[in-house]
């Protein structure tokens, strides 16, 4: 066999094989920044939420006389979808 055209196929296959590795390590750098951009609205999102619903009332009931409010808190610094009731009885 020819060495030349050996040489030859070597050459153009592995060039194949670094243009195939640059454009996955391309596409996997792109959806890892579609990933971050992702995250960071989520979190964004679930910090607005969080806010709303903390100023949100559910209601105000009067029972026998007492007018009873209750109020959901969220802790807005906190990750965790953690709630905390707070009822408040107003005479």
């Amino acid at each position: 066999m020819d060495n030349g055209y050996n040489q030859e196929v070597f050459e153009w296959c592995k060039s194949m094989a670094d243009t195939l590795l640059e454009g996955c390590v391309k596409d996997v750098e792109d959806l890892a920044w579609e990933r971050r951009e992702v995250q960071d609205r989520l979190m964004e999102l679930t910090r607005l939420d969080k806010k709303r619903h903390g100023k949100q009332r559910e209601g105000v009931e009067d029972i026998s006389g007492y007018v009873h409010t209750t109020a959901v808190c969220y802790d807005t610094e906190s990750r965790e979808d953690d709630r905390a009731y707070v009822n408040r009885q107003i005479k």
